[in-house]
């Protein structure tokens, strides 16, 4: 912030805002497991570095590893398995 201090949940087009405090990570992680003969895929592990959304509350969303899931689903099988990893995710506000 123009005031030297750090604040999490700010827009960028907060006019008191300098620059996203960190560096980010573009790249998403994935392991794929297949089946023993190798013939069918059965899970991907994703992991990407930024927080997930709450609704409110008690309430939470899926959010973008929903789509994640659905994306790989799409392109590798129906019945696969996606289980997603939060990356370090401590100082991302961009």
């Amino acid at each position: 912030m123009k005031d030297g201090s750090v604040q999490t949940w700010m827009s960028l087009d907060n006019p008191n805002v300098v620059r996203p405090a960190g560096p980010i990570d573009p790249d998403i992680g994935m392991l794929l497991a297949r089946s023993e003969d190798g013939s069918r895929p059965l899970g991907i592990v994703s992991n990407f570095a930024l927080h997930l959304d709450t609704v409110g509350g008690t309430l939470w969303s899926a959010d973008y590893p929903y789509y994640i899931e659905q994306a790989l689903r799409k392109s590798v099988g129906g019945e696969l398995v996606s289980i997603f990893a939060a990356g370090c995710c401590g100082d991302i506000n961009r």
